[in-house]
């Protein structure tokens, strides 16, 4: 339990040093089916079911990866057996590249949006672009990420 959770922040830390940072959060109500939840303009759906878990939360973090500065906003939810999704939006002082993040993954496209798709373990991260900032969702079941991801949304 307590190894799942140190995982995705493991997970979601590695994606922030390794690629990117971030944004502001807006959660709205974590009630009903599903929530809206919003990071620096970027939406998603969070499946019903799911609440935020505090220990994971970062908001506008300032950090720096080699010679680039990001800033990240970062919040993970769990449901009652344990099953988690981290959502991570990170803003680079220069726009990524899907140059950058194609070696995070295969090639998939979830909802109409690009990205990179990678499991290991219990593990999916699904990685893309919007308006230059990388957006990086890892969770503990894969079949949710058409629920999470909310299409149509301005990308690079």
């Amino acid at each position: 339990m307590n190894n799942k959770k140190i995982f995705v922040a493991g997970l979601a830390i590695l994606a922030i040093v390794l690629m990117g940072s971030v944004a502001a959060v807006d959660m709205g109500i974590l009630s009903g089916s599903p929530t809206k939840f919003s990071i620096d303009g970027i939406d998603f759906n969070i499946p019903q079911g799911y609440a935020v878990t505090d220990n994971y939360t970062r908001v506008n973090d300032t950090d720096t990866a080699g010679s680039s500065s990001y800033r990240v906003t970062q919040a993970t939810f769990e449901n009652n057996v344990h099953d988690a999704i981290s959502v991570l939006v990170a803003d680079y002082d220069h726009d990524m590249s899907e140059d950058i993040i194609s070696q995070r993954g295969n090639k998939t496209t979830i909802n109409g949006v690009d990205g990179y798709m990678q499991t290991q373990g219990d593990y999916t991260t699904f990685n893309y672009l919007v308006d230059g900032n990388l957006v990086t969702i890892t969770l503990t079941n894969a079949d949710l990420l058409e629920d999470i991801i909310v299409g149509n949304q301005t990308d690079d």
